[in-house]
């Protein structure tokens, strides 16, 4: 394995570490980096497939440590972290604020809606109108805690990859050019 390789795998397994920790300190519902590793992954990995992975694996590894819930419920919110890393890939082209801002949103509403919709399939409401209807209106409390959870982790991670891990590749690159 080279350098470079091995230098990214660790990478990689510290932000899963960091990330499987987190769930277990997280007290506060929906407020979670999961989102918004899906949408950094979604603009990082150059491999789409990767890119829907990595945050799935994260979500897999935390969720075999803490246990597992209802399979309609997680495959809805597998669903929605696959179609978020789709979503980064498409929205942040160009790293720039409002592309994460927007992207972040968007990534909120998605995870909103495809997760409680698993929660009323699960059948956790009644499977009418008025069932769904209610499903969302219960999910709302926990919506807000989605949206300000996605755009502060969103912050960090890609703050910390411009500030801090693209000058470095940068000047890694440069190096090997000269």
């Amino acid at each position: 394995m080279r350098k470079n390789n091995i230098l990214h795998f660790l990478l990689l397994a510290i932000v899963i570490l960091l990330m499987v920790t987190y769930r277990f300190f997280n007290f506060i519902p929906n407020f979670t980096p999961i989102a918004a590793l899906a949408l950094f992954s979604g603009y990082a990995f150059k491999d789409k497939k990767w890119a829907i992975v990595f945050p799935l694996i994260v979500l897999f590894i935390s969720d075999i440590i803490i246990g597992f819930y209802d399979p309609i419920v997680m495959v809805f919110t597998y669903l929605s972290f696959a179609i978020i890393a789709i979503l980064g890939a498409k929205m942040i082209k160009k790293l720039k604020v409002s592309n994460v801002f927007l992207s972040s949103i968007t990534a909120s509403v998605t995870f909103f809606i495809l997760s409680n919709f698993g929660v009323w399939l699960g059948g956790w409401y009644s499977y009418s109108w008025q069932g769904l209807i209610n499903c969302y209106i219960m999910a709302i409390p926990f919506f807000r805690y989605e949206i300000v959870g996605t755009l502060f982790f969103s912050t960090i991670i890609f703050s910390i990859y411009h500030y801090v891990i693209s000058p470095f590749a940068k000047v890694k690159m440069q190096n090997k050019q000269i």
